[in-house]
């Protein structure tokens, strides 16, 4: 059985987020940045929630707000940051991630990181959380992350807890509206209270509500 969108607190926000993305032209291509669908998140905390081991989150990779804005709403605290300013008085800019250079202003032993990073750079930012020693890690990223030699080694040396594959694919904001997706995606986290092999989920998800909005 396929879960619907419920109406809740945070939808509101998340739309007002998405609204300050239309004074920024072709943001998307310049920065590899792609808006978090907040329903996206809404259905991973609701297989997850009860596994987060802290409420006090960092967002390395904020973009405009989307993952921050549900986690709020969650009952979560977030520091919220990135490398670029999408005008959002929440998030911190000019935080490069990966900048091993940059001082962190939190401890990453006391955060968990839940976050959409550049796909492009996802594999370095997973690699910087892990050996930053990041209790919990949880990154929403494209299906195939979960191939390529490269991340093999990475899974190897820093084995995956649990992945989350969205069955229908997430839909994508691009010129003022939500679209539909093409492309597959899954959340992988990594958790220091798992033992055993990795763990495999679906989360079956209907974007009815994305598609609602665009009409108006």
């Amino acid at each position: 059985m396929t879960n619907k969108l419920r109406s809740t607190a945070w939808q509101g926000k998340a739309w007002h987020g998405l609204k300050r993305l239309d004074n920024v032209a072709n943001i998307e291509d310049k920065v590899d940045f792609h808006p978090t669908p907040p329903m996206a998140v809404e259905a991973f905390l609701e297989k997850e929630m009860k596994r987060i081991p802290t409420r006090l989150v960092w967002e390395p990779a904020a973009g405009a707000g989307h993952i921050v804005d549900v986690l709020h709403s969650a009952g979560f605290t977030v520091v919220a940051q990135d490398l670029h300013d999408y005008d959002n008085a929440e998030v911190q800019p000019g935080v490069d991630f990966l900048d091993e250079a940059q001082p962190l202003t939190i401890d990453p032993h006391k955060h968990s990181i839940i976050t959409n990073p550049p796909y492009r750079r996802s594999t370095e930012f997973a690699a910087r959380a892990l050996h930053l020693g990041v209790p919990y890690i949880a990154c929403l990223t494209q299906l195939q992350f979960l191939g390529s030699l490269k991340r093999h080694r990475l899974f190897q040396e820093f084995p995956l807890s649990r992945v989350y594959i969205h069955s229908l694919p997430l839909p994508f904001y691009r010129a003022g509206r939500w679209k539909k997706g093409s492309f597959n995606h899954c959340w992988v986290v990594w958790d220091n209270a798992h033992t055993g092999p990795p763990q495999l989920h679906w989360i079956v998800t209907e974007f009815s509500y994305y598609h609602k909005r665009e009409s108006k």
